[in-house]
């Protein structure tokens, strides 16, 4: 018998298959096999070998070496009630796996396989010992199959243990042993049962007093029982019959049959032989009933009431058809018909160029014209848009009649190859549709160039499609929309960058204006000339003032305002503003400011912008308040803080009270720009805050207020 060499090789210029006879023989060999097994060890054995294993000594110790080497050993077994205990003392040394019903011996190594039949007396008669490298490596291959497929012996233990129903699928033969499972499997039923099946099924149902009468039975003990088939002509009186018992539905084309419970589920093959059902499916796997449960609620809501299709057989009513069509030729048809029967309305798309050249070329243009001129009709069309196009479209209208009844959107030609529209839609006194798929837009002939189409008179899926036409025809007004508003945004931002360089060169000048007129305040000593210095200086710091806020403006109507956020004190911030403002409040004698606020209000935003929304609330308070006071308060409110400017001036004109912080919002008479408030307003909502005003009320001033989030 070959074994590895010490350099890992196996010796196999040996190679051969033989029968191995004599209980002594066959334990030698199996042992032999054992020991060669160097990295790995596969073993499959019916139910009687885990005891025998355990038990027998010089097996147990031949496994137990293989694990002290650290040889890998996984065994594959059925696992029974029997051979519990054994099986749990064997999962100590080796991995082990559980498969229902195994019968085989075999086990395969690197260099070995072997394979025995089942235990005589407890005795192994014969051994079959191979060491030829095909049947090794075909072996190795069935054995990971088997593993693959069976389940971990912890699994298995858990379930006996505990007594869990185990999941099994299997497929059952003979007419004797399916009417035995049919009738086991409806006497399992709790709470619901679902099926469907071909129209000769049903008499196998109503023929069975067995099965029938458990059917009875189910419905008077409450369970829901709806089935599924294809209500014919041929098998209406049954399906009468049937509807006595079950909730019954009607769905074209149905063929096999299967039902599944709460837990279960049977199905069969589809025969031409209604008495005779060849073989039954059984599965209660969980999964594969969920799935199946699945797909019978998506069935049963594509189908409809068998009382509905009965009528409609017994009252020879037209039935809803969608139909798929795979015949370029009967499309045309179709096409060119629907046109014809047009008496109210017409609804079409056509996707590109192409295809309006094919359909002109099949005369559509001269059929429109002849349902406008002899039933009054309506035409509404999506084209591409195209001067030929146009052209085709004059004629259409070419006299005064016509041009009232048709409506046209002109759509964006676009390569239909590779476009995600490539559709065709006729929708005729939204009574009929025909939607045409183009698959070759280059083709010349119509026939050629369209792929499958979808031809319905039913009125759900033709008010679908007419849903999607309204949609699309809205869609082109509000892309021609779009498109206009995009040109007057590009117009815009060329004027915000136009007002962007000015804003930028009148800044470039102030500066030394302003700086060379506080040099000459300070060396001229006339009063006169210092008094015209400060009319310069004055109009300049305007001059800047305007700039910065039309930075600003175009800063936010371009959303490029960007804050620069810092933790600070509020309350050191409007300090130091009401000390640059003293001055100003000190001209007018009749004006006090006071300030109030808690201790300590720190927030985190931007310092610098917020001192000017503050400037700007704390400046138009001055210039509007001749006598009284200006109260500045800081408040705390839950996550808040509460900044409010309250003064007894003039108060704020009703007229633009609305309007106050947009741009340009002042009364007519009062200075300024009429950006600040604007702008205080885009600085506070970058904050994630809010501003508003409103006039006092008893009547004198106006309060100012914006809050913002602490942190």
């Amino acid at each position: 018998m070959p074994v590895p060499h010490a350099n890992g090789n196996i010796d196999t210029y040996n190679e051969k298959t033989e029968v191995v006879y004599g209980i002594n023989n066959t334990t030698v060999t199996i042992l032999q096999f054992l020991y060669n097994s160097m990295l790995e060890l596969n073993i499959c054995v019916d139910n009687v070998w885990p005891q025998i294993i355990i038990q027998i000594d010089f097996f147990r110790k031949a496994f137990m070496d293989l694990k002290s080497r650290g040889s890998k050993s996984r065994i594959i077994t059925e696992i029974t009630s029997g051979n519990l205990l054994y099986c749990k003392e064997l999962m100590g040394i080796a991995e082990l796996r559980h498969m229902d019903g195994f019968k085989a011996n075999f086990g395969v190594n690197e260099v070995n396989y072997i394979t025995f039949a089942k235990l005589q007396d407890k005795q192994l008669q014969q051994v079959i010992y191979s060491n030829v490298k095909e049947f090794i490596k075909q072996h190795h291959y069935l054995f990971e199959t088997l593993w693959d497929r069976s389940i971990p012996a912890e699994q298995k233990l858990r379930e006996i243990e505990e007594g869990i129903e185990s999941y099994e699928s299997k497929i059952l033969y003979g007419s004797e042993i399916i009417t035995e499972a049919l009738a086991n499997f409806y006497n399992r039923v709790d709470k619901s049962c679902d099926g469907y099946g071909v129209t000769n099924r049903l008499p196998i149902v109503l023929g069975s007093k067995g099965l029938n009468k458990i059917l009875i039975n189910l419905k008077n003990n409450g369970a829901r029982l709806r089935h599924i088939t294809e209500i014919t002509k041929d098998n209406i009186c049954y399906c009468k019959k049937i509807m006595e018992i079950v909730d019954l539905r009607h769905m074209d084309g149905v063929r096999g049959g299967m039902a599944v419970s709460d837990t279960e589920y049977i199905t069969t093959a589809n025969t031409t032989d209604s008495k005779i059902i060849p073989h039954l499916f059984y599965s209660n796997g969980r999964q594969i009933v969920e799935q199946q449960q699945h797909i019978f609620e998506i069935l049963w809501d594509r189908s409809i009431p068998a009382e509905q299709k009965i009528r409609e057989i017994e009252e020879g009513i037209e039935p809803d058809v969608v139909e798929v069509i795979n015949n370029p030729s009967k499309s045309k048809n179709l096409f060119l018909n629907s046109l014809e029967s047009a008496t109210k309305e017409i609804l079409v798309i056509i996707p590109s160029y192409n295809q309006f050249v094919r359909i002109e070329k099949m005369g559509v243009i001269e059929l429109a014209k002849e349902a406008i001129e002899v039933h009054d009709s309506r035409i509404k069309m999506m084209v591409p848009s195209h001067k030929s196009v146009e052209q085709a479209i004059i004629h259409l209208k070419q006299n005064d009649h016509n041009d009232d009844k048709i409506d046209i959107r002109y759509i964006e030609q676009t390569d239909t190859n590779t476009a995600k529209n490539k559709t065709t839609i006729l929708i005729v006194d939204r009574k009929v549709s025909l939607v045409i798929e183009l698959k070759d837009d280059y083709k010349e002939v119509f026939e050629e160039a369209i792929g499958f189409s979808i031809y319905s008179n039913s009125p759900a899926a033709v008010s679908s499609y007419v849903a999607i036409f309204n949609n699309l025809w809205v869609q082109t007004e509000l892309y021609q929309q779009l498109k206009e508003s995009h040109e007057r945004l590009k117009l815009q931002e060329m004027q915000n960058e136009f007002i962007n360089i000015a804003a930028h060169e009148l800044r470039t000048p102030i500066q030394p204006i302003l700086g060379l007129s506080e040099i000459l305040q300070s060396k001229i000593n006339d009063n006169e000339q210092r008094g015209l210095i400060d009319i310069i200086s004055r109009n300049a710091k305007r001059l800047r003032r305007l700039t910065e806020d039309i930075l600003d403006v175009t800063k936010i109507e371009s959303q490029s305002l960007q804050l620069k956020k810092e933790r600070f004190d509020l309350n050191e911030v409007i300090t130091n503003i009401l000390a640059e403002y003293r001055s100003q409040v000190k001209k007018t004698n009749n004006v006090k400011t006071i300030f109030t606020s808690e201790d300590n209000l720190f927030v985190e935003a931007d310092k610098g912008r917020l001192t000017q929304v503050i400037s700007n609330l704390l400046s138009n308070a001055l210039k509007f308040t001749q006598e009284g006071s200006i109260i500045i308060s800081v408040k705390k409110i839950n996550h808040s803080i509460n900044v409010s400017i309250k003064d007894t001036g003039t108060g704020i004109d009703p007229a633009i009270l609305p309007v106050l912080f947009t741009k340009f919002a002042k009364e007519k008479l009062s200075p300024g720009t009429g950006l600040g408030l604007y702008i205080s307003k885009s600085i506070i909502e970058a904050h994630g805050g809010t501003i508003w005003a409103n006039n006092n009320k008893d009547g004198k001033g106006a309060t100012f207020a914006f809050s913002i989030p602490l942190i």
